[in-house]
């Protein structure tokens, strides 16, 4: 293994050595389909926004979501996220701004059409834990070390027949949960791994397919599964729908299914 290989991987599992105790069974909302697109993304600026629909028991919730990516001087890829979310349960409907998202993804390898990325994060709290599951407030850092293959093969000016896939592990420390969050609800520390393939339709079309377990330290390990169809709109836009659902054990405030609509802009 390469040094640079070596050294995300000694992070990553030096993270989830030092994560202290803490109990939970599920953690925040997850859009493993926007993580996948920042991971196959090509060194651009660009702005992207989606409305997404998502299901709870006892619970729905709408949010529009707004993400800018730009380039960091030679190696680097910044993403910064947040949602306005629109929730209901047995009350009054609710209306806050999720936590942001903060992304980073550089490359410790590069080969032909091939890369291995490091993406650290820190998720920063809004203060909106009534939101939970769309908004934590907690602060968190996490790491995950993915190998992608074919940057930019995803995109829906592949060819038909194009092939291209990725495969990430990591995983998230929560420095701090809200008090406003009782002893169920604790936000816990979990391990990640994930793939996806994605398929040239057309020239203008692809077909993505992909997923991400979650282990917690003390809970009930859930999986996360999407499909997402990518159409080219113009030279330097692209429109996506993506269906979600989880699985695995039943717990309280967790996701059953989502469904997203959204634009990405490259500049």
């Amino acid at each position: 293994m390469r040094p640079g290989a070596r050294m995300g991987v000694v992070l990553v599992a030096g993270l989830l050595s030092l994560c202290p105790a803490l109990s939970l069974a599920i953690g925040p909302y997850e859009d493993v389909s926007g993580y996948s697109a920042f991971l196959r993304a090509s060194r651009q600026p660009g702005l992207s926004g989606a409305i997404t629909r998502a299901d709870s028991p006892g619970a729905t919730a709408s949010f529009l979501t707004i993400a800018g990516s730009f380039p960091i001087r030679s190696a680097w890829l910044m993403q910064l996220e947040t949602s306005l979310v629109s929730l209901q349960r047995d009350g009054p409907v609710l209306e806050k701004f999720a936590d942001i998202l903060l992304r980073l993804k550089g490359s410790v390898w590069k080969g032909e059409g091939r890369s291995l990325v490091l993406v650290p994060s820190v998720r920063l709290e809004t203060g909106s834990a009534d939101l939970f599951p769309y908004a934590t407030g907690s602060t968190a850092i996490g790491m995950s070390l993915a190998f992608v293959d074919s940057v930019g093969a995803f995109r829906p000016r592949a060819r038909a027949g194009s092939f291209a896939w990725w495969l990430s592990v990591g995983g998230d420390y929560f420095v701090r949960s809200d008090d406003l969050l009782d002893d169920s609800k604790l936000l816990g520390n979990r391990a990640s791994a994930g793939a996806a393939v994605s398929i040239g339709l057309a020239p203008s079309l692809t077909l993505e397919a992909g997923g991400m377990g979650f282990a917690f330290q003390r809970g009930k390990p859930r999986a996360v599964c999407y499909g997402r169809l990518n159409t080219f709109v113009s030279a330097s836009s692209t429109l996506h729908a993506v269906f979600q659902a989880e699985a695995g054990e039943r717990q309280d405030r967790a996701i059953d299914a989502s469904a997203q609509l959204g634009l990405t802009v490259l500049y």
